[in-house]
């Protein structure tokens, strides 16, 4: 996915969806969407690759649970309990937690 300045600098007036893009690597990556300016989020980004890609280059950094370099989003099903889940993830990640990074 890349930011909508991005594809411009990258195709110039051209569509962007579905063009192939080569990265440093030299992994070809295909454009599946731009983001406008007007849908951005609280996020600032030019372009957004997918997990596996990213862990292939950053494996140790990519896997560690104090590691703010990735966020993790979840859509919960309207019959979750919002308190219960909130509490039970918080638990769980508490527990992942290296005492001596707190």
């Amino acid at each position: 996915i890349l930011s909508t300045s991005l594809a411009k600098k990258l195709f110039s007036d051209q569509d962007a969806l579905n063009q192939l893009v080569e990265t440093k690597g030299g992994k070809v990556l295909k454009v599946t969407g731009v983001l406008s300016a007007a849908n951005r989020t609280h996020f600032d980004f030019d372009y957004i690759i997918p997990f596996q890609d990213f862990l292939a280059t950053q494996p140790d950094f990519a896997l560690k649970w104090n590691s703010s370099s990735v966020g993790t989003f979840l859509k919960l099903r309207a019959d979750v309990d919002l308190e219960a889940f909130q509490t039970a993830i918080s638990t769980m990640l508490n527990g992942k937690r290296n005492p001596s990074t707190i």
